[in-house]
């Protein structure tokens, strides 16, 4: 058994972790701003009504390497390079939790058939149990006056477990039977 710290009350675990060289695909520099064009991932701070970047994303990794954001859209940030890291695919070495310890904390989730939401080495982490959703009937109504029921059928929502952002993630699956189903990204 691999042991890990957990302090579940505060939604955060600490696994081991490892070094990885992590390429950030950019969609190329755009003269008009300065810097190249990133996919955002971002929430607003409901209390100060400003933007921040999820833990772990794209654009989080980028200003942490020292990049900076010179125009946000709702969509993309333009994101210009520090001096002689110009680069339309920049490569970072980022922290990621070990395989092993990742799929035993899954694991050890999935037994408990809990709902949680947290960190995992502050990376964003969810795991949801299975869930069955009942059948249910609603009544269509069209412009022609031909109203009629519609039912459907009830059906299992597989568990699944997943952390990481839009930069690299693991999730892990499992079907009704109880088999499981990993995969990566990059």
């Amino acid at each position: 058994m691999i042991a890990f710290r957990q302090d579940l009350d505060n939604n955060l675990i600490k696994l081991p972790t490892r070094t990885i060289d992590l390429q950030i695909d950019t969609y190329g520099r755009k003269a008009k701003y300065g810097g190249y064009k990133i996919a955002r991932e971002e929430y607003i701070c409901r209390d100060s009504r400003e933007w921040y970047a999820k833990p772990k994303s794209k654009q989080d990794l980028l200003a942490g390497a020292g990049w900076e954001a010179v125009k946000r859209t709702q969509t993309y940030a333009y994101m210009k390079a520090p001096e002689g890291q110009g680069k339309k695919r920049p490569v970072l070495e980022v922290e990621v939790p070990q395989m092993e310890p990742l799929l035993a904390l899954a694991r050890t989730m999935h037994e408990k058939g809990r709902s949680w939401r947290g960190l995992v080495s502050g990376w964003p982490a969810e795991y949801t149990p299975p869930t069955y959703v009942e059948p249910s009937t609603s009544i269509v109504m069209t412009t022609s006056g031909d109203d009629y029921t519609e039912e459907s059928e009830g059906y299992w929502r597989s568990a699944h477990f997943e952390v990481g952002s839009d930069a690299w993630s693991v999730a892990l699956v499992w079907d009704e039977d109880g088999n499981e189903r990993v995969s990566t990204r990059p």
